[in-house]
């Protein structure tokens, strides 16, 4: 998954990723890897998104028929 600007450090753009320490969210262009809060708050803000875009709502709806 990718943010778009939303680093902290240069408003770049974040990208998830995983190698064998386990899964990590970090800017593409200065490599800074977020901390556990931050990464806690960029999820948060994302599970938030994806739940008021119009595709969610819709399932939302057909769910209940």
């Amino acid at each position: 998954m990718m943010w778009q600007k939303s680093c902290s450090r240069c408003q770049g753009d974040l990208f998830d990723a995983e190698d064998r320490f386990g899964r990590y969210i970090a800017c593409a262009q200065c490599g800074h890897e977020l901390p556990p809060a931050e990464e806690q708050a960029v999820l948060a803000q994302a599970s938030r998104a994806a739940a008021t875009t119009p595709q969610a709502k819709r399932r939302l709806v057909t769910a209940g028929r």
